[in-house]
């Protein structure tokens, strides 16, 4: 890897951890195919009011990301908005599916079973693109699109628990984003094709059935 600040980086398509690799994804699209912004050369476009959906991919720069598991689920903020609330402790969460989501189930389902919050590492990272971009994730929805987070296949979750497992005392990690070319990398790394079957929960450190 070429920044040895960074314990991984996300290529656009992968994110490469030692001698691991991941299916990953950045960006709005539709899946029918009208439009894509998943390309390294839309990275500082920023989702509107009135356009929710024209999101580009995570920007440039290194981010860091806690090792620390919420041992609650994520909450939401008990309006009726089924907006979950952000940790202020930055930890992974587990996102509250099933018969803990009530009517905000598909709402949820676009976060995925696990989440933590991609903290920008420096200033350069924080002024990337004026500075008008942020509030990214990690999550695991595997749905091939996002609004600027990285989606992730499930099985990193189950490798970072293990992780965690072996290095109690290291609680946190950094990830560098990092496109082979800023105007015309893809960013649709096949997330959304990952066995649906089963998901790994980081919070309950087991494997449950959707």
């Amino acid at each position: 890897m070429s920044d040895k600040k960074a314990d991984m980086e996300y290529t656009g398509q992968r994110i490469i951890w030692d001698t691991k690799s991941f299916l990953a994804t950045s960006g709005m699209r539709d899946p029918a195919g009208s439009f894509s912004y998943q390309s390294s050369d839309f990275q500082c476009l920023k989702p509107t009011e009135r356009d929710e959906d024209k999101a580009g991919p995570i920007p440039e720069g290194t981010y860091r990301f806690s090792l620390v598991i919420d041992t609650r689920m994520a909450r939401d903020y008990g309006k009726a908005s089924c907006t979950l609330k952000r940790d202020k402790y930055n930890r992974i969460q587990e996102i509250p599916l099933k018969r803990y989501s009530g009517y905000c189930e598909d709402y949820w389902l676009n976060w995925g079973w696990n989440r933590v919050p991609l903290i920008p590492d420096d200033q350069e990272t924080r002024k990337i693109c004026g500075g008008k971009r942020g509030s990214f994730y990690l999550h695991d929805s595997g749905k091939g699109y996002t609004h600027g987070c990285i989606e992730v296949e499930n099985r990193f979750f189950k490798e970072l628990y293990s992780y965690i497992l072996k290095h109690p005392k290291t609680k946190m990690l950094k990830l560098r984003v990092k496109y082979s070319d800023p105007r015309k990398t893809s960013t649709y790394g096949f997330s959304d094709t990952e066995d649906h079957s089963k998901k790994f929960v980081i919070r309950q450190g087991r494997y449950i059935k959707p």
